[in-house]
């Protein structure tokens, strides 16, 4: 494995565990003391793998809602996993269907949460848990430039998302001779864009947060 390799590796590390936290948090302000931490990491971990797919899609707005619900009581772990093992949850529509009909025995954040994804889900909205996502965003930009610049190396690659510098030279070199250079992500804008309450602590866009320089440099 390269260094740029190593760089690219462990920024996705990090964002994934800029996620994985984000869902940690939501769950504990939704939850509060009746959240079991480690029993909701292992689900979370358990859930998000491909032999999953059909149910969550890969989407982490459904991962983290499932895991809400079930570390939440809505339907309990031993049961959830057999009607996973069983086939009777088709997909994520079939959960939420049976979780809806469950919404006499949730508490009244656990209700604001399902029917904030219920609905997103019944309107076609590929990001359905949308507080979930807002709330990645802070995660995300709490990893980016937070350490001084006198931090050590080894530091800022563990705990910071960085720039890969033959990337980012690349990219200003081809720019300076009048190449369009552009990114695309699957991000979606709450996990990306400050809302109002955000950006009003000063917070700024993924993209336009400043990040640290690491690689080796091509000019």
């Amino acid at each position: 494995m390269t260094y740029k390799d190593l760089l690219v590796h462990v920024d996705d590390t990090k964002s994934c565990a800029a996620r994985v936290q984000a869902a940690e948090r939501i769950a504990r302000d939704t939850l509060g003391n009746a959240l079991n931490e480690a029993a909701f990491r292992g689900l979370y971990a358990r859930l998000n793998q491909t032999r999953y797919h059909y149910l969550t899609e890969d989407n982490q707005d459904y991962v983290a809602y499932i895991c809400l619900m079930v570390a939440g009581g809505v339907v309990e772990e031993p049961l959830f996993w057999r009607y996973v093992e069983q086939g009777e949850l088709a997909d994520i529509a079939s959960f939420t269907a049976l979780c809806d009909d469950l919404t006499p025995s949730m508490t009244d954040r656990l209700r604001q949460v399902h029917g904030e994804v219920y609905h997103g889900i019944t309107a076609g909205d590929p990001t359905p848990f949308k507080a979930f996502r807002r709330v990645e965003f802070l995660e995300t930009i709490a990893r980016m430039d937070a350490l001084p610049e006198s931090a050590a190396p080894d530091e800022v690659l563990a705990r910071e998302i960085v720039l890969t510098a033959e990337v980012s030279d690349l990219a200003r070199h081809v720019a300076a001779q009048g190449v369009l250079v552009f990114g695309l992500s699957d991000k979606p804008d709450e996990a990306s864009i400050p809302g109002a309450e955000a950006a009003a602590q000063g917070h700024r866009a993924i993209h336009e947060t400043p990040m640290k320089v690491y690689g080796e440099r091509l000019f």
